[in-house]
């Protein structure tokens, strides 16, 4: 089985390219990171504003919610690429195989996720069987990636998990950033999508349309933050989420 194609947004951060070097099918590769799959909003969670202004706060949490709806194709992938990558993969012929096991929302999920050499890059599947999932899974092809040798870069591609089907739902691609963070974005579109960027000194979080931005929130690690909008001005929170001038 493989994912048919589907035109998606053309916002993605970076496509996977290869490299000039021969890869050797003896050299065990490194699997594509789980955080190329996970964007972190556990910021937002559990925070109650003090008295006070809270429209930042407020219009902030409204993208988020946005972004965690659009990208709620992430969480399961992300979930079995964490448990496969936790083990250290096995020879197999020509591929390199990760199998794993695992439980999400009371489904267990087990499958492998397996590369083998394509050009200059690594290709990979994540493969699941899943006969709770609504629909059952039997040894379905969920996502494949294509991956640069030096682990600098990449591109995941989605199937129609819903229907157990192999059309291209959605796309996201990764980059590791200066600090060795990953970078991300996703697009579930032909026109819009998601960036969300890392940082030590603070996060951001983009919604794209047309390669345009429409919306932004950008939270630091002392608990203070801004959003805008491209109706709104850029509007800021302070440690305790209420409104203070930028």
């Amino acid at each position: 089985m493989r994912i048919r194609s589907r035109h998606i947004a053309p916002l993605l951060l970076v496509a996977a390219c290869g490299s000039d070097s021969v890869l050797d099918p003896d050299d065990r590769p490194e699997p594509p990171p789980a955080a190329s799959l996970d964007a972190d909003f556990s910021f937002f969670e559990g925070k109650t504003p003090g008295p006070g202004g809270t429209s930042s706060w407020t219009q902030a949490i409204g993208t988020v919610d946005a972004a965690r709806t659009d990208m709620a194709p992430l969480r399961i992938p992300h979930a079995l690429v964490a448990a496969a990558t936790a083990g250290q993969g096995q020879r197999d012929g020509n591929a390199w195989v990760w199998t794993y096991s695992t439980t999400v929302d009371g489904i267990d999920y087990d499958g492998y996720l397996r590369a083998i050499i394509s050009g200059s890059q690594y290709e990979w599947d994540l493969v699941a069987t899943a006969p709770d999932h609504a629909p059952p899974l039997d040894d379905y092809l969920w996502a494949k990636a294509f991956v640069a040798p030096n682990l600098f870069q990449g591109l995941w591609g989605f199937a129609n998990v819903d229907q157990a089907g192999d059309s291209l739902v959605a796309q996201a691609s990764w980059i590791v950033n200066l600090e060795g963070g990953i970078n991300f974005a996703f697009s579930a579109s032909d026109s819009a999508g998601w960036r969300y960027e890392r940082s030590a000194n603070g996060n951001v979080l983009t919604y794209v349309v047309f390669n345009q931005a429409r919306a932004r929130v950008t939270w630091f690690p002392d608990g203070t933050g801004n959003t805008w909008t491209i109706a709104t001005s850029t509007s800021c929170w302070n440690e305790e989420l209420n409104d203070v001038a930028c």
